[in-house]
């Protein structure tokens, strides 16, 4: 099915405080992650959360549906796309590798991430999937 969907083809922004958001759509764990990506100005005010991830191997990635397109994210962006969405309904997340890639402005897109941080409703941190190591990491982890 995803053999003859074209590459996600990214609509440029426009305004200096302009950002992309990832509407990640819902699913059962396991299905294929479908998303629409939906510009919007940081003045407005839109509830968003912000995702901070491990990327992974850049080299391993996986089909994610985006729109009529085809996005390729990597293994570690899949499983906490995959963890985050809901059985019904939207969940709204500003995804830097995703939202980040109009190369002709990822200078100025760079320039905003602090107020993109800051205007999220919540920023999510994303190690990777659990294991033995990581378990161990975080008990050793102090929050300020």
């Amino acid at each position: 099915e995803l053999l003859a969907v074209p590459k996600y083809k990214y609509e440029p922004l426009v305004a200096p405080s302009e950002i992309r958001i990832h509407v990640l759509q819902s699913g059962t764990f396991g299905s294929q992650v479908r998303c629409e990506l939906k510009r919007i100005s940081l003045n407005d005010k839109i509830s968003y959360h912000a995702l901070s991830y491990v990327w992974g191997d850049p080299n391993q990635k996986r089909p994610s549906r985006c729109g009529v397109g085809i996005l390729q994210i990597t293994f570690n962006l899949f499983a906490a796309l995959q963890h985050l969405r809901q059985d019904s309904g939207t969940v709204v997340i500003w995804v830097d590798a995703v939202c980040n890639l109009d190369i002709r402005k990822l200078k100025a897109e760079f320039q905003l991430m602090g107020h993109t941080y800051y205007f999220a409703q919540e920023t999510i941190v994303w190690l990777g999937e659990k294991t033995h190591e990581t378990v161990e990491s975080l008990h050793k982890v102090k929050v300020l």
